[in-house]
């Protein structure tokens, strides 16, 4: 048979070969356009028992000879578009030839569409380094280029906690004779550490004296070790009681006894702890018990030991009691006292920040054209919300890249860390931040992959017209009805107090109007965004810690990027972005967390997602517009506040009226009808038409029919399959 509209070609390892006439069996196919209710792309499936004569089965047996089961023969087609005459690409499949017969010299085989489809689907789980330099198939692929990521750091308020209770405390003079001269003995507090957020600099403090009771610098004695290197403004809430119950003096005279904060450089690399001349701070001087006295010490008091500044490289802290005054004389002199019931507690806040680093980056866009080009030897991925407009910096790093880790080749040669990710959890972590779809379109006689936002593949103009259709059958779309919603990410927030407590990029769920259907609406990204663990990732850069494996080395994070410029060499063109602040996108500074100046990746928090996601799980409630979205509970900081220009402000623990909500794509009713088959319609179904400027499938608008009561009605194609009749499945739209 010979169709004028249609035209078939075979493509193999041999050549290309034109079919002067469609395949017999064409014509009794069963053709479904059918849209992915996970990804809401359309998909298109086809498979028949076809029969090939005269040259084409040559052709085709030529082929089976040579190549045997595994041959690899496309079948394309062709079909001329209905306003402008040229031909266009519809479908591509491949024969089966484990199906293969012959009987009365016909050439009877199974067609199965595939192409990039095929492969896609087949690897959509499958997790890619994008460091690999070929395609699954063994074909080499462009090396990956990174851009870099320069992040200013994100100030960390660090606090921990030491405290005593009832614990017995000597202090002492030391048991020599030091004549007329004045001479100090020290006992630091005895505190045990019980929270801390700096374990690499805060200890537990215990004394240390060595013979005759002398006190020698140690640190064993500081509850703030070595600095590693210039560190935040602190502050130090200090509290103590304890008794003297037990003094002891023997030729002592001008005695004193002051509790001091106390600041020693040294301490490492076999260098002696030395205090630091006219940096004491005198917290309070106590009266000294004589006589036997019993004497109780009672003090709280919150204060900056740094007046301001920050803690300095290689500098140690400790706090107890230094006792000054002459001992001796005729014999050896002392002073001894104890307490049996030292209770104290010490609160240690540091605001602690970490020089700039950099790190490699790929742009979301870079990521999914990488992972289409591992899968399909080709770069084989378009999409406008990520290559251009408010998104196009999104992008992705991994604990390994802001670490600047290396790994070492069986031959000791360092390369960079990889980033490993899947093309579903690239469009997981995507689609958290905001509902999208992907599927795959045609360019002339190329297929891509594309992911845009879902009104992409709900478009909100009519390109499929029908007349009357019949059989109607209606029911309400329980899946699109939600009595929940959670919004963030799978992973993040595992980190010490006050950390965890400050983060806001974890994860939320608000409750809906809805109570007479459990179904939770979920979009969370398996990609992290908290910005703690990218800057605990940051402040273990691989130059000072090469031998230490971190939880999140692995974990890829997404960030919200913006370009700053772009480097040309000969050898490759490189990127550069930093992290976006409030600034960039808020109308005021968020209220709610600490250090807002440096907070980052606020367009990425649970509420502000939950917004975007509106148009998806309204489809329900949006007929509450009175009632409110109501925040149920939260695994992070829900006290953030944000505020775009000209809406109003988010708190990440706050109600939301439905009226300030977007409108829903659609309402929750399917429409089911049959309608005649027409090789016209068919074509119009798998056609394209412009739309602001550009070629989109007819099956992603809205159909327009007349119902069972002769009334227009618009909806969305879920399916139509094609064979004698028509068989429609539509999600009605809203508001028409």
């Amino acid at each position: 048979m010979f169709n004028s509209r249609t035209k078939f070609t075979l493509k193999s390892p041999l050549g290309i070969f034109k079919l002067d006439r469609d395949p017999m069996g064409w014509s009794d196919t069963e053709t479904e356009v059918g849209r992915s209710e996970k990804t809401f792309g359309i998909f298109l499936t086809n498979s028949n028992n076809l029969q090939f004569t005269g040259v084409a089965k040559d052709y085709l047996e030529t082929v089976y000879q040579v190549y045997g089961v595994n041959a690899d023969v496309k079948l394309t087609k062709w079909v001329k578009h209905p306003q402008t005459d040229e031909w266009q690409f519809s479908f591509e499949g491949n024969l089966n030839f484990t199906t293969r017969k012959i009987e009365n010299n016909k050439l009877k085989i199974d067609f199965i569409e595939g192409g990039l489809r095929e492969i896609f689907v087949s690897q959509l789980k499958e997790k890619f380094e994008l460091n690999r330099t070929e395609s699954i198939k063994g074909a080499q692929i462009t090396p990956l280029v990174t851009d870099e990521l320069t992040n200013n750091g994100r100030d960390i308020y660090l606090l921990s906690r030491l405290n005593a209770k009832e614990e017995p405390y000597y202090v002492n003079s030391g048991d020599w004779n030091s004549g007329s001269e004045y001479r100090t003995g020290y006992a630091p507090f005895p505190l045990s550490v019980v929270g801390n957020s700096d374990p690499e600099n805060i200890s537990p403090q215990i004394s240390t004296n060595g013979a005759d009771n002398r006190w020698n610098p140690d640190l064993a004695n500081m509850f703030f070790t070595v600095a590693q290197k210039d560190l935040g403004k602190v502050s130090m809430e200090l509290s103590y009681d304890f008794t003297i119950k037990f003094v002891q003096a023997q030729n002592e005279s001008n005695v004193t006894m002051e509790v001091v904060l106390m600041k020693f450089s040294g301490g490492y690399d076999s260098i002696p702890l030395v205090e630091i001349v006219g940096d004491r701070t005198i917290i309070e001087t106590l009266p000294y018990p004589t006589g036997g006295d019993i004497i109780s010490y009672t003090f709280e008091k919150t204060f900056d030991p740094y007046k301001g500044e920050g803690i300095k490289e290689g500098e140690s802290l400790t706090v107890g009691i230094l006792v000054n005054g002459q001992f001796g004389g005729v014999s050896t002199g002392f002073l001894r006292y104890y307490s049996e019931n030292f209770n104290g507690n010490l609160v240690w806040a540091e605001d602690s920040f970490y020089q700039r680093t950099k790190a490699p980056f790929l742009t979301a866009n870079e990521t999914g054209q990488k992972l289409t080009e591992i899968f399909s030897g080709k770069k084989k991925f378009i999409s406008d919300l990520l290559s251009e407009g408010t998104w196009k910096d999104l992008g992705f790093t991994c604990g390994g890249w802001i670490r600047n880790l290396k790994i070492k080749t069986e031959t000791g040669i360092e390369k960079e860390w990889p980033l490993t990710i899947s093309f579903e959890d690239f469009y997981k972590s995507i689609h958290s931040v905001l509902p999208v779809g992907y599927g795959i379109v045609t360019k002339g006689a190329k297929q891509f992959i594309t992911l845009e936002p879902i009104r992409y593949f709900f478009q909100p103009y009519v390109t499929i017209k029908l007349g009357q259709v019949s059989n109607v059958k209606r029911e309400t779309a329980a899946e699109y009805v939600f009595s929940s919603i959670t919004t963030g990410y799978s992973k993040g927030g595992n980190y010490e107090k006050p950390l965890g407590l400050d983060e806001y990029n974890i994860q939320s769920t608000n409750i809906t109007p809805i109570t007479v259907i459990e179904n939770k609406y979920e979009a969370l990204g398996p990609s992290r965004a908290d910005s703690y663990g990218v800057e605990q990732a940051r402040r273990m850069q691989y130059e000072d810690f090469p031998d230490e494996d971190t939880p999140f080395d692995d974990d890829n994070f997404l960030i919200d990027a913006k370009f700053i410029t772009r480097s040309i060499t000969r050898r490759d063109t490189k990127d550069y972005y930093e992290v976006r602040l409030w600034q960039d996108d808020f109308e005021q500074a968020p209220t709610g967390v600490y250090s807002p100046e440096t907070a980052f990746n606020l367009r990425l928090s649970p509420a502000n997602n939950r917004n975007r996601h509106a148009l998806w799980f309204n489809s329900a409630t949006v007929k509450y517009n009175e009632d409110k979205i109501r925040f149920s509970s939260s695994e992070g900081n829900s006290e953030l506040k944000t505020k775009f220009p000209a809406k109003p402000e988010v708190k990440e623990n706050g109600d939301t009226l439905i009226s300030e909500l977007s409108n829903p794509i659609f309402e929750p009713e399917w429409v089911n009808f049959d309608y005649p088959f027409t090789q016209d319609l068919l074509d119009m179904i798998q056609g394209t038409t412009k739309l602001n400027g550009k070629e989109i499938n007819n099956y992603y608008g809205l159909v327009e029919f007349l119902n069972e009561d002769n009334q227009k009605e618009r909806g969305y194609l879920f399916s139509a399959k094609a064979k004698d009749k028509f068989t429609f499945k539509i999600l009605k739209s809203y508001g028409f």
